[in-house]
């Protein structure tokens, strides 16, 4: 029985991608291997950008002699991406698993269930931690020249610091369901401590170079600190340069943790994910209902959807709350960027231009579109059945996408006219170009979700996260992006920037209207066989 469930969670990871959206026949190879070539490209680019990093630290340490503290500080980083990685995934993984209640009511032992839900959370903590680890590793071969030895007890550190992660990704998930069942408006903790994660991550990426100047610097003491008040990272880089009885103790600790955090999730397992957190006893009031449009109650649907799902909030609206910043960041740093625009006259004329590309990329990270058609699971056929036309539905999709989208977009249009003194003719442009691309991406995702459905994802997690069109719309929404602007390097000495933008708006418009017509018509008809 384990066996079976083990496979129904690895299934449910990565088997259900070869399944077309009935999920009784394979996807045509083409497709498995247009899905292979894109999750490589996502992993090399990830992994090159780590490998930059790692081998900066690596250069700075390993000639010194800190092998170790290298070994220590990746097991740290690798950890802390192992956990934010999927952290916020475990909760619903455990006890928000669609056949949970199925399966408890079958004759399983939950702690065979319970396994199996641990077993999913373990192999997704892995590959976040194994995209900091290889490269790490990596990078400590070409530098450092270790034995064989080595290396092989590099590798059984990853597998030991993956189920630490593991640990702290199932106590803290346990903690969330706790709380979940005693508080309100727990998205909203959710959001604030994901942001806080956000926050502290880019903070320590833009800093890297002054962290690595410090570790250069200060090596002797900060390696000191980790001998005395952090020896249990200590050990994990001791075990790492092919200490074998460092490897020995590591183990023992961690696998000594993970059955202190298995036994806390088996005691609570059942009633927690038994436990009814939506159904809550209210007093009826006597009140005047409001007429509403069907285009304004199909939105508002749309928009308590939305707002009710963290995970759909933090991983396709996260483009609106940089697109904030950006615009923040914009007005105190805008001195720093008039003088290079200054230092350069010529460059001066590319304001628009590059706020243009600011813009496109950032709205390029909204996918609130990409999974709306998955998110209504096996209860599609509600809308399905509604006295409404489907283009109505499918529109509102559209809508809501474009209500959180195009409203930080316009400030940080206006901020950016503001602060860097922008011409009136190449600002309406931009107006015109920002708001026409959020239309832009908002139909791309609605269209790939069409094309692409996950009806049958066990839970909103795996249709947002495990969904690979959400990832296919960002990355051809940063495509187009490069293919517009490309071209200009060529064409900058024979064409203005305000004419070139006037023509990617154009091209960008007719693209738009091509989509809507296919949507309006061909979706429309895709969208009632789901």
């Amino acid at each position: 029985m384990l066996k079976t469930l083990l496979k129904k969670e690895l299934y449910n990871l990565f088997y259900s991608k070869m399944q077309n959206k009935k999920g009784d026949q394979r996807r045509s190879a083409s497709t498995l291997v247009g899905y292979g070539i894109l999750f490589a490209l996502v992993c090399i680019m990830l992994a090159g950008i780590v490998f930059f990093i790692s081998t900066a630290i690596c250069t700075a340490l390993v000639g010194k002699g800190n092998d170790w503290f290298y070994f220590s500080l990746i097991a740290l980083v690798a950890s802390f991406m192992g956990v934010v990685g999927s952290v916020f995934t475990t909760y619903s993984t455990l006890y928000l698993a669609k056949d949970n209640e199925q399966l408890l009511a079958m004759p399983i032992p939950p702690s065979k269930i319970l396994f199996s839900r641990v077993f999913s959370v373990w192999i997704m903590g892995l590959l976040f931690e194994a995209l900091i680890f290889v490269p790490s590793i990596v990078s400590y071969c070409l530098i450092a020249s270790p034995s064989a030895a080595s290396v092989i007890f590099s590798v059984l550190v990853m597998l030991i610091v993956s189920l630490f992660v593991l640990s702290l990704s199932c106590l803290f998930g346990w903690l969330v369901a706790l709380i979940s069942t005693k508080i309100k408006h727990k998205n909203i903790i959710t959001i604030i401590l994901s942001l806080a994660f956000l926050g502290a991550y880019y903070y320590l990426y833009f800093r890297l170079s002054d962290i690595v100047n410090i570790l250069a610097q200060n090596s002797k003491t900060i390696s000191d600190v980790f001998k005395n008040a952090l020896f249990p990272v200590y050990y994990i880089g001791l075990a790492a340069t092919g200490d074998a009885l460092a490897l020995i103790l590591s183990a023992i600790v961690v696998i000594a943790l993970f059955a202190l955090v298995y036994w806390i999730l088996s005691r609570s397992f059942i009633k927690i994910a038994t436990a009814n957190r939506g159904n809550k006893k209210v007093k009826y009031k006597k009140k005047q209902l409001s007429r509403s449009s069907v285009s304004g109650a199909l939105l508002r649907k749309e928009l308590k959807r939305f707002t009710s799902s963290s995970t759909y909030m933090l991983n396709c609206g996260l483009g609106t709350v940089f697109m904030l910043f950006a615009a923040g960041y914009l007005i105190f740093k805008g001195s720093e960027f008039n003088g290079y625009f200054t230092a350069v006259p010529f460059l001066s004329n590319f304001k628009a231009l590059a706020a243009a590309v600011v813009v496109a990329f950032v709205v390029s990270m909204n996918n609130i579109t990409a999974p709306s058609i998955s998110l209504e699971g096996k209860n599609i056929w509600i809308l399905q059945s509604m006295p409404v036309p489907a283009w109505q539905v499918l529109k509102a999709k559209l809508n809501l996408h474009i209500s959180i989208t195009t409203i930080p977009v316009v400030i940080f249009v206006v901020c950016a006219v503001i602060v860097l003194g922008i011409d009136i003719f190449s600002a309406v442009l931009l107006l015109l170009f920002s708001i026409i691309f959020v239309l832009f991406t908002a139909c791309l995702g609605l269209m790939i979700n069409l094309k692409m459905p996950k009806l049958d994802a066990k839970n909103e997690t795996a249709a947002v996260k495990q969904s690979i069109g959400i990832m296919l719309a960002m990355f051809i929404g940063w495509v187009v992006i490069l293919i517009l602007a490309l071209p200009y390097l060529l064409l900058m000495l024979f064409v203005s920037s305000q004419i070139y933008l006037l023509c990617c708006t154009v091209l960008v418009t007719a693209v738009t209207a091509l989509m809507l017509y296919w949507l309006k018509n061909r979706g429309t008809r895709i969208f009632e066989r789901l």
